[in-house]
């Protein structure tokens, strides 16, 4: 009986019945309201246009393969620019450390740390964000398992003459002794700067 009583009294209050027709629109034509400005029920809309929903990928589909410039290996100290946007790589040095394996996956031991220096010298910023990949291989070419506990690796926006420091760190195969050689690119697009060294 209370519960009746309420309903009865906020109806009289706000002008309304107690049926669906008391959310109705002020106009009072009792029509659903419309979607609100810029809704849409079939896609997703942005900046006034409505687009369709993005479609996912499958495991059958086939990605077109994309040509990777390699350029000329250098030694650890060199710098190396890359084309077109003024920025800079440079591996200041290289060394053998003895690492700590912290979770699971990394393995303890030697191991190389890779000092990377990375300048805009160009005329507008480059995003780098989370895009700077950093290999370390034997003169085989197997590539070593990077220790991500122990890398600082770099993640910046560089303004004009800005300059970056990153630190990643390889695990060594048991018993290696040649020279190691570093691969560094900042965007899928871009050329590989290749740095040799021993360690």
């Amino acid at each position: 009986m209370a519960a009746c009583t309420s309903t009865s009294t906020s109806a009289a209050k706000t002008g309304g019945s107690t049926g669906p027709s008391a959310s109705a629109p002020a106009t009072g034509s009792g029509a659903p309201s419309a979607p609100a400005t810029g809704a849409s029920t079939s896609g997703h809309k942005v900046a006034g246009k409505t687009v369709a929903p993005p479609r996912p990928g499958t495991i059958h589909q086939t990605v077109s393969s994309r040509a990777v410039t390699l350029l000329t290996a250098k030694p650890v100290g060199t710098t190396v620019t890359y084309r077109g946007r003024g920025l800079t790589a440079t591996v200041l040095r290289a060394t053998r450390i003895n690492a700590t394996a912290r979770i699971p996956g990394e393995i303890a031991g030697p191991a190389v740390s890779v000092q990377l220096r990375m300048v805009n010298r160009g005329t507008s910023s480059v995003g780098l964000g989370s895009l700077v990949a950093v290999t370390a291989q034997g003169s085989d070419g197997t590539p070593f398992s990077p220790l991500t506990t122990s890398t600082t690796a770099i993640s910046s926006t560089l303004r004009p003459g800005a300059a970056t420091v990153g630190r990643y760190v390889f695990h060594l195969p048991t018993g290696f002794r040649g020279p190691v050689t570093i691969q560094v690119t900042y965007a899928a697009t871009a050329e590989v700067a290749r740095f040799v060294g021993s360690v």
